[in-house]
């Protein structure tokens, strides 16, 4: 019973298997040693040549099989000539469709087999070669590419059976058809260019040509030949334009033969004329896709005496020529390849290894070594997984997965690795897969970059940018102009403006108070103190004036001179509401390994040569850079220039180790980059070391981050040396909480008697407050309040309780808006608090005697309007506070007073002091006489703001005065109106 289905062309197909009259044939050598070369290729036990006859298959040769033939049905070689496709059965016994059959049941127990279709020239698949196994085992790409080679081989030699038909025995053959026979037979053991040169040495003789070539072409249309022969020998490879020559004509005919007058017929071919060429025979040569590689011409100086032979023997050499000029070209392309790859992986600056698929290292470059600090045999005796960060694995195990499955062809991304002295290296890591010619993947390829600096400084920048943005004070940078440089969130949150429009900003426009004229002796005097402290008012956007509190200290830093303000709002004015921003976005997860600059240098010579890519990272083409060291030398920093000449003076005479050096290199438009250099030498066929092959690549972004990181260090150390307050970080999941050195200080604790969680902080706190603490707080946490500020009383390690304001930010919550994380200071206000006490304490008692003296007194402001006043004015005049306040003094005193009361105003500004007597208005339009005195009236700060003054009732005396007066009259009077002497005696003092 057949168990395969029959090709739709079976019939034509037997036809063509009849016209070959293979079938039974004696052995012949050209095919034993087909098959013979086949099992030896492929390292295979078992090896056939088989034709399919219509109910069996038959062994032309063999190799390990002891049968001549098979039923076909119970075969394997027949499911090859059905799809004329080559078929791969990695384990016969596993697989229901072959596993009864009898080579695989029986001996020779046939597991692996591997098969190609041998092809006619008119297209029909009459047998197979074929390699097989006793075990099973996955097939190799190489393999198949072998035997498709020999399959044409195979076909090259029925074609050239059939040629012979019924003619005289092969000995009695021309001499030339003997070679041509022999050489395509397989008789001679030559490959690849020495093939190709043999071929058209023999096809000349064959053809009788006097010029045969094997060309391929080239880019820009041109072509090359790989082996010629002329009426001396064999000729030297040339190269040549194709344009306007028949070998143009041939590659898009794929065969033209001009018996004669060629040279009419290509009038811009000079080679025809220079050879003297009449005629031209040419056919092109096939890939294994079909798909041209080359061709193969044959010129003659008199028309070909047998073209039709001539052509038969070019399509005879064909399969073969091609197969060999494919794999010459291959071979030369792979060898390039594997220099170009095994160079570029020595001296790669990422680390690169090789793993099988349980993660055993198989191999690794010394870029890798440095990273993890192990040797090349330490590694190959790991498993990638062994150096794994813990934490990191589960999900370099699940991206390998994915590439296994095929939902990636790549991966990146960045991972931990343990070095071999116990730290941990930050890596970002390239992962591939390499897989077989069936797909199926057998090893990965990871490419390794230490990013471990990179990660401290993006981690050291974030840092101090979070800290500054995150600080619960507004700061500001100020340059030299006053003009407002920078400034953090908490400044935008306090005076409503952003950062941009500050940008535009100065001082002057935000400080009412101070007067540009100042600036300068403040800037001078601030370089020259270093520091200061002091109240002042800030005018937000929507107009409010802030009383606020600076700190403000001069720095420099990268030859720029700024100040840098610490401003805290002391008015218990609400804060605008606004959200401070999250953390800032995380850094690209790839970074392309493209763009490393390669060059090659030969130390005898002093030629270099350059890739495109090491040009360019200078922006020049590679036309425009020199060949020479001295082009590399010429191009040096001049603060770099000895010590990179003395490096590479000292590695060229010891030569230990890889070469590693940075630098910087001139740029075409002036500017200079760093490089990073790695190179090591690469020994010549003679064993001398004369050529030094390496890399260069672009650090000028690291080095610029690197430098920032350091000026930004400075920035944050100098900006936090001026803040004179204790800070605190808690991380509300864990209740751990980080006291700074400074808050520990203004606690009169030592960092040892501190522990980092809020139970330490409420133990110190005083019980009174406690109640208030948590209220804000929660009110804070629950986001009812931007901000938690409180006054609190800690306790110092004195002894005593001290005050302290504390104030905190919630600075991160989830996606639900808890929070995760808050961040704020404590101020010793111990001192204020006791000024403030006294002030209030003399406050009262000022009040008191104010209320309690029978005296009007009032302030008037530098307008000559009331602001403060006590009762008794209230009383007196029969006004109400609302009504009094702001109203000018000059209302209050008759019109005809009004200069005079204006007057002693001023005399008391300029004076310090006046006098005055006159009336006092009141509400219903009475007249009371008053004496006034008043003085200038000053704040905390010293500054006059206004006038103070005291004003007494003097109605009465006035009226007792007058009558004194009329009762001394009488009393005159009654003297001059008597004659008497009048006395008048104190008995209590005898006067």
């Amino acid at each position: 019973m057949r168990t395969h289905a029959l090709p739709s062309d079976e019939t034509a197909r037997i036809d063509a298997l009849m016209r070959a009259r293979i079938l039974d044939s004696p052995p012949e050598t050209a095919f034993d040693d087909l098959v013979q070369l086949a099992a030896s290729l492929c390292d295979a036990p078992l090896a056939v040549i088989t034709f399919i006859d219509r109910d069996r298959q038959w062994f032309k040769a063999r190799v390990g099989v002891e049968v001549a033939q098979t039923p076909r049905s119970s075969g394997l070689c027949s499911h090859t000539i059905e799809s004329g496709e080559p078929c791969v059965v990695e384990d016969a016994q596993a697989d229901p469709r072959f596993s009864s059959h009898l080579l695989v049941a029986a001996d020779p127990q046939v597991r692996f087999y591997c098969g190609v279709p041998v092809v006619t020239t008119d297209g029909y698949a009459i047998g197979t070669i074929a390699v097989m196994d006793r075990v099973a085992r996955p097939w190799r790409e190489t393999e198949c590419l072998a035997l498709q080679r020999l399959a044409r081989q195979a076909a090259a030699l029925l074609e050239l059976r059939m040629l012979r038909g019924d003619q005289p025995a092969f000995g009695e053959k021309p001499v030339q058809d003997q070679e041509m026979f022999q050489l395509m037979a397989g008789s001679s053991r030559s490959t690849g260019l020495d093939f190709l040169q043999e071929l058209v040495d023999t096809l000349a003789h064959s053809i009788g040509a006097a010029y045969a070539f094997c060309i391929r072409p080239v880019p820009g249309r041109r072509a090359k030949t790989v082996a010629g022969y002329g009426p001396d020998g064999p000729l030297d490879t040339m190269e040549y334009d194709l344009v306007g020559t028949p070998c143009e004509h041939v590659l898009r005919e794929g065969f033209c033969h001009y018996p004669g007058a060629v040279q009419a017929a290509f009038p811009q071919d000079d080679l025809l004329r220079q050879l003297s060429i009449e005629s031209y025979m040419a056919l092109t040569l096939p890939s294994p896709t079909g798909e041209p590689i080359g061709w193969i011409a044959m010129l003659a100086k008199t028309p070909l005496v047998d073209a039709g032979r001539a052509e038969s023997l070019l399509r005879m050499a064909a399969g073969r020529a091609g197969s060999e000029l494919g794999r010459h070209l291959a071979e030369q392309q792979l060898r390039k390849s594997e220099e170009r790859f095994r160079a570029a992986y020595r001296n790669a600056t990422v680390g690169m290894s090789i793993a099988d698929l349980s993660g055993r290292i198989e191999e690794v470059n010394q870029r890798l070594c440095t990273i993890l600090g192990y040797s090349e045999e330490e590694l190959l005796t790991r498993t990638f997984q062994s150096l794994t960060h813990p934490d990191d694995l589960g999900q370099n195990l699940e991206r390998i997965k994915n590439l296994m499955e095929g939902t990636a062809e790549g991966d990146v991304f960045e991972k931990r690795y343990i070095r071999k002295d116990g730290e941990i290296v930050w890596a970002q890591v390239g992962l591939s897969v390499i897989r077989d010619a069936a797909g199926r993947v057998r090893h990965t390829l990871a490419m390794v970059q230490d990013i471990t600096e990179r990660k401290r400084t993006k981690e050291a920048l974030y840092l101090a940018k979070y800290t500054i943005d995150h600080a619960t004070e507004a700061i500001y940078w100020v340059g030299a102009g006053a003009e407002l440089l920078d400034v953090n969130d908490a400044a935008c949150d306090m005076l409503g403006y952003t950062k941009d429009e500050f940008r535009r900003m100065t001082v002057h426009d935000i400080n009412p108070e101070f007067e540009a004229d100042r600036w300068p002796s403040f800037w001078a005097d601030m370089r020259r103190r270093g520091r200061d402290s002091f109240e002042s008012l800030h005018r937000a956007k929507d107009g409010r004036l802030i009383p606020i509190e600076v700190s403000v200290m001069f720095i420099q830093y990268n030859q720029v001179e700024c100040h840098c303000a610490f401003v805290r709002d002391i008015s218990e004015r609400k804060q605008a509401e606004q959200a401070l921003a999250h953390t800032q976005e995380k850094l690209r997860q790839a970074l392309r390994a493209s763009g490393t600059g390669l060059w090659d240098w030969n130390t005898e010579t002093n030629e270099v040569f350059f890739s495109d890519e090491w040009a360019q990272q200078l922006g020049h083409t590679n036309q425009e850079i020199a060949g020479r060291f001295e082009e590399w030398e010429s191009r040096l920093h001049p603060d770099d220039r000895e010590r990179a000449l003395v490096y590479v003076q000292h590695y060229l005479t010891n030569p230990k180790g890889p070469y590693e050096q940075e630098f910087r290199l001139r740029r075409k438009d002036g500017s200079y980059c760093w490089i990073s250099a790695r190179a090591s030498f690469v020994e010549e066929p003679d064993g001398r070391r004369v050529r030094l092959l390496g890399s260069h690549t672009d650090l000028t972004e690291r080095k610029l981050a690197e430098t920032a990181l350091r000026a930004s260090e400075e920035r944050f150390h100098i900006t936090i040396e001026a803040i004179n307050e204790g800070m605190w970080d808690w991380n509300i999941l864990t209740d751990v909480v980080y006291f700074s050195p400074q808050w520990i200080r203004l606690l009169g604790y030592v960092p040892e008697a501190v522990t980092g969680s809020v139970a330490f902080f409420y133990s110190i706190l005083h019980p009174d407050d406690l109640p208030r603490m948590r209220e804000v707080l929660q009110a804070h946490l629950d986001g009812r309040t931007p901000l938690k500020e409180l006054e609190v009383r800690l306790h110092h390690k004195s002894g005593e309780y001290r005050w302290y304001l504390d104030r905190g930010k919630v600075v991160a919550r989830d996606e639900q808006g808890r929070p995760l994380r808050m961040v704020g200071t404590i101020t010793d206000i111990t001192e204020r608090k006791q000024v403030e006490r006294e002030r209030a304490e003399a406050l009262g008692n000022l009040q008191t005697i104010m209320e309690t003296v029978p005296d009007v007194i009032f302030v008037l402001d530098l307008e000559g309007r009331l602001s403060k006043w006590n009762r008794r004015l209230e009383t007196v005049t029969g006004y109400t506070h609302d009504e009094l306040l702001g109203k000018p003094a000059l209302e209050m005193v008759p019109s005809a007073e009004a200069e005079q009361t204006s007057a002693a105003i001023r005399l008391a500004f300029d004076n310090g002091y006046a006098e005055l007597e006159g009336h006092l208005l009141t509400k219903d339009g009475r007249a009371l006489r008053y004496h006034w005195n008043g003085a200038p009236f000053a704040d905390l700060q010293g500054r006059v703001v206004g006038i103070s003054g005291v004003g007494r009732d003097i109605t009465e005396r006035q009226q007792t005065e007058a009558l004194l007066r009329s009762s001394e009259e009488r009393f005159r009077l009654v003297a001059q109106a008597t004659n008497d002497i009048l006395w008048d005696w104190d008995l209590l003092t005898g006067d």
